[in-house]
């Protein structure tokens, strides 16, 4: 396939390069875990950050298959962050309270008008979790 994208871990991802680094990127949503780590997944459920407590944060092992207790979610399929500004802030404000990078998306022209946005409303309290779900409950 000619513009085939990959995924964090190697799987096929979405055709559209800036939407799949999007997906890859940004966290979709947060787990709790039983032991006390929160990780970040993206919307292909792969774990990209992780933090053990509250000031240390690090990179995942992308394959990893993460047990969790607690899934929230940050945005749904309608508001997906590269077609909708407030939740591609809400997840800029998500890996910032994390002390997460999003490096591979910065030169995108919605990301840099997101930072911006939020230097604006810095101290405003902003929405971050949608859905919150315990294992074994659907969507």
């Amino acid at each position: 396939m000619k513009n085939e994208q990959k995924t964090l871990n190697g799987r096929r991802g979405n055709s559209n390069e800036r939407i799949n680094l999007f997906r890859c990127w940004l966290p979709y949503g947060l787990w709790t875990c039983p032991d006390n780590r929160s990780v970040l997944f993206n919307r292909y459920y792969e774990p990209i950050w992780e933090r053990t407590n509250s000031t240390t944060t690090k990179s995942t092992n992308h394959s990893e298959n993460i047990p969790w207790t607690t899934q929230i979610h940050f945005y749904l399929d309608i508001n997906q962050p590269w077609r909708h500004p407030s939740s591609l802030i809400n997840c800029l404000l998500v890996l910032k309270q994390f002390n997460a990078t999003y490096e591979p998306l910065t030169h995108y022209s919605s990301i840099k008008q997101a930072e911006l946005r939020i230097s604006k409303s810095e101290g405003k309290q902003i929405k971050v979790a949608f859905r919150v779900s315990k294992p074994g409950e659907t969507k």
